[in-house]
């Protein structure tokens, strides 16, 4: 769930249910077939699942809605947004994060778990081979582990209270 300040003052609470789960072993002995597609939820997944390759997701893939998530969170809006389900694919698939003032300092975290091949033209206008190995590459610059990110972000929090003390200090 995301706890968001509202502008009166209250809080809001948002419940996301991905509908991303599935068992692994069984997903990866799928085969990946256009007419039934994977499950995923627009907004948080991740390109291998929007691109239907089963054989790709793994922990990595989670960690990629989790920095959506993050990115929502900390912004209080939508890394991308459309009404139209096929724009807002094409969107999350071309189009990198959007840096804003909100989520400046923790951005590169953010930006590293959400690294995704970023397509120049629609996704289907290439090789399906072709497709794999963008998004494998991009992969390989994810996280691989939750850990991994933990580590990040409290690095990223203890510099950000170093610097805090040191300013303190010097008045």
């Amino acid at each position: 769930f995301i706890i968001n300040k509202k502008s009166d003052g209250g809080y809001e609470i948002k419940l996301i249910d991905l509908g991303l789960a599935f068992r692994r072993d069984e997903i990866k002995s799928q085969k990946r077939n256009e007419k039934s597609p994977l499950p995923f939820s627009f907004h948080y997944s991740a390109p291998e699942l929007m691109l239907n390759f089963p054989e790709l997701a793994g922990t990595h893939t989670d960690i990629f809605s989790l920095g959506v998530i993050l990115y929502e969170w900390i912004n209080n809006a939508p890394a991308w947004e459309n009404q139209h389900p096929a724009a807002l694919t094409n969107l999350q698939l071309s189009q990198p994060l959007p840096e804003t003032s909100g989520v400046k300092g923790i951005y590169p975290i953010i930006e590293r778990a959400t690294a995704r091949y970023n397509f120049q033209q629609p996704p289907n206008r290439y090789e399906t081979v072709i497709q794999k190995l963008y998004l494998q590459e991009a992969i390989e610059k994810r996280f691989s582990t939750v850990d991994e990110l933990i580590k990040e972000v409290e690095n990223y929090k203890n510099n950000l209270l170093q610097e805090k003390r040191w300013w303190k200090f010097r008045k």
